[in-house]
């Protein structure tokens, strides 16, 4: 027996059930009727009256144990129908409770108590039917339900609030655990993709640092030749002012000497007549002898001029020899001079040719940084383009700029301005990766804004919609991770051939 028979029994051991109280009841007053009547015969004298006297009690005695036998029924109903309710089955009701009296009324009552425990279990297994598919909109109803099973289904109807926003905060905690995961391990990658660029930069920089350095070593030791030049071109120039002054002396000894060659070219003249006048004075010599005494004299006078323009000419060429000859050394000195300078002036051009080299070299690497450095910059600009996908997608903060910075087109992003109307199509417009780029920067955009549109959707009940969430950000991450090899690529073709 169980403990449920136990308790149940237990209490009405040893007592009859009604049913069999009532027709032990009957059967008595049926006995002591018949029993009257027998003793009232034996006493008295057999009569008709007699008879009747257990007749009459048995037409209501059959009139009890049939409307007994009806409640009867109706209390094995009711029991069954409790027994089945105690079971957790409530779908049973009490039936033909006509003309039952109070039976009926407790009948009633318990199937509208059965009707309104049916319809309270009903509204929970509803409600958590829903849940269990992931809705929270169906709340239990509450009109006709009293006490505590009203009391019971509000309370059911705030733990299933209760449990939509904690349904919601997990569902939205779990996509924003996954779009932050998998914003982080591609962050990450991007960071260190750009750091590589700035190390990158900063190595080309220390390049044009190491080669300017040089340079401005070059350059000193080029002032300090400069500087010797200028003292060797001092030299020079008093050189040739002293050689100026001298050829200036030396024009007025010329002067000198053409005034001397005059003076002999009429002392010739003048001899040359006197010649002729002693010739003809010969021819006269017979007759005039006084003639000869007068060219004598005459002829001594020009011997005596001539003696002192020949005097005067050889002073006048010795100091032009000896001026010359300070010429010829200043001239050494200058010779001397000019050979230092076209030496000093073969190591300028030596030294210009490494100048000009270094400088075509720092001007390469300085555009190899300046492309670095706007490529780095254009993959951050790239970079923050996902990031607002990754803002529009919290449903934490404000999502307005991120949501209208994600929905311009690939010609409308920083990257897509600098792609076609900036430094990049004149920059880099001939090289494959940069051709390479365009397809998987429409895709990122496509995977984004696909991502961002769905955000309205209930992805907080339907999971399907979350992962096609996730799974249209890790399809714009895979192709952001192409573009950003693209932009690599592209930077090394032209590198390569710069370089």
């Amino acid at each position: 027996m169980s403990a449920h028979q136990s308790q149940t029994q237990g209490v009405s051991a040893g007592a009859p059930f009604l049913a069999t109280g009532i027709k032990i009841l009957a059967v008595s007053m049926l006995a002591i009727a018949v029993l009257t009547t027998g003793i009232g015969i034996g006493l008295y004298d057999a009569s008709f009256w007699w008879l009747l006297n257990p007749a009459l009690m048995l037409i209501p005695l059959l009139i009890l144990l049939q409307r007994a036998e009806r409640v009867l029924l109706t209390l094995k109903v009711i029991f069954e129908t409790v027994h089945e309710a105690n079971t957790g089955a409530f779908d049973r009701r009490i039936t033909n409770t006509k003309k039952l009296g109070e039976v009926g009324k407790i009948a009633w009552e318990i199937n509208d108590f059965l009707d309104k425990v049916e319809s309270y279990f009903k509204e929970v297994n509803s409600c958590f039917d829903n849940v269990a598919q992931g809705k929270y909109q169906r709340f239990a109803m509450l009109s006709g339900m009293p006490g505590l099973l009203r009391q019971s289904l509000v309370n059911i109807n705030h733990s299933i609030q209760t449990m939509s926003r904690n349904v919601s905060l997990l569902a939205a905690n779990e996509m924003h655990s996954a779009l932050h995961s998998l914003n982080s391990r591609n962050l990450i990658l991007n960071l260190r993709d750009t750091q590589t660029n700035l190390v990158q930069i900063g190595e080309r920089m220390a390049q044009v640092e190491s080669i300017t350095l040089e340079t401005g070593q070059a350059a000193q030791e080029s002032r300090q030749g400069v500087q010797q030049i200028v003292s060797s071109l001092e030299v020079i120039s008093r050189t040739i002012q002293t050689v100026t002054d001298a050829v200036a002396q030396l024009g007025q000894d010329s002067r000198k000497v053409q005034e001397a060659l005059s003076i002999i070219t009429d002392i010739a003249d003048q001899t040359n007549l006197l010649a002729l006048n002693a010739a003809i004075e010969a021819a006269r010599a017979g007759d005039q002898g006084r003639g000869f005494a007068v060219v004598a004299d005459e002829v001594k006078a020009l011997s005596r001029r001539t003696k002192d323009a020949a005097i005067e000419v050889t002073s006048t060429i010795n100091s032009f020899s000896s001026r010359v000859d300070d010429m010829v050394v200043q001239a050494n000195h200058s010779n001397d001079s000019a050979q230092k300078v076209g030496e000093m002036i073969s190591g300028f051009r030596e030294q210009f040719d490494v100048f000009s080299g270094r400088s075509q070299q720092t001007s390469k690497l300085v555009t190899v940084a300046k492309d670095q450095a706007l490529n780095a910059l254009v993959k951050v600009d790239h970079i923050i383009y996902k990031q607002n996908g990754y803002v529009s997608l919290d449903t934490s903060i404000k999502q307005d700029e991120a949501v209208q910075a994600v929905g311009v087109t690939h010609h409308q992003c920083r990257l897509g301005k600098w792609y076609y109307e900036g430094a990049g199509s004149k920059t880099f417009s001939q090289t494959q990766g940069y051709k390479a780029m365009e397809a998987p920067h429409i895709r990122v955009h496509e995977a984004v804004q696909k991502a961002v549109g769905l955000r309205h959707e209930d992805w907080v009940h339907n999971a399907s919609i979350k992962d096609e969430i996730i799974k249209a950000m890790s399809k714009a991450e895979e192709e952001s991770y192409v573009l950003l090899k693209e932009m690599d690529a592209m930077l090394e073709e032209k590198h390569k051939r710069m370089l």
